[in-house]
């Protein structure tokens, strides 16, 4: 009973009743309802506004997030575009706005932001992430295998490093998995990589021979 937890937290903690929306919001969120969910956020976030809430630039953050899973894209715009009023230093509405970019297919608009995005920190591993995302979307395969390879660099991130998305330009996937095997032969994420680009593209033997080296 949610009405019943809420009023419950604010007797015994003095929680904010913006506060308290928010973790409302979020319920129905991890409950799968968003009819219930997004409402509920706006007015958390109304309420977090008007009353100066220190919790206002998270409270943005995660109702951006709500929107963008329910592919209303201006809505979340607009809130990272608040969120960036409130700080304009912030790499994460900058993220999001780059997010958003790509699945409105705007690949070049994203590039120059996530570009952006690097000036606050470029360790970020989001930044390579969206980088893989939008040059696969502009079928810019090189770029797009560098990008994989930057992304698990920083983070390493194996999700990305999908012998799907090596197969789209296997000369060069080849060539530069090779390469990292030269200079640290070590690595046997490498080696794998190189297996599974064999393997989606039929090439049996060259993966037999690859997996016997590790």
């Amino acid at each position: 009973n949610l009405e019943k937890a809420m009023k419950l937290n604010y007797k015994k903690s003095g929680t904010s009743d913006a506060l308290l929306l928010w973790w409302k919001a979020v319920a129905y969120e991890e409950m799968g309802d968003m009819e219930k969910c997004i409402p509920i956020m706006e007015s958390a976030v109304q309420l977090a506004e008007k009353q100066k809430d220190e919790d206002l630039y998270s409270m943005l953050d995660d109702m951006a997030d709500m929107y963008f899973s329910q592919k209303n894209y201006s809505a979340a715009e607009g809130i990272y575009n608040e969120m960036l009023k409130l700080d304009e230093g912030s790499q994460k509405p900058r993220l999001g706005l780059a997010r958003n970019m790509i699945a409105r297919e705007q690949y070049d608009d994203a590039l120059k932001m996530l570009e952006e995005c690097k000036k606050y920190n470029k360790e970020n591993p989001n930044i390579y992430k969206f980088q893989v995302n939008a040059y696969e979307g502009l079928k810019e395969y090189k770029k797009m295998i560098d990008a994989m390879l930057l992304l698990y660099e920083k983070s390493e991130d194996y999700g990305y490093l999908d012998g799907d998305r090596f197969k789209l330009d296997a000369k060069y996937a080849e060539a530069v998995l090779k390469g990292k095997i030269a200079q640290d032969g070590n690595n046997f994420v490498w080696k794998f990589c190189l297996a599974d680009l064999y393997e989606k593209c039929y090439e049996y033997s060259k993966e037999v021979e690859v997996l016997n080296s590790l």
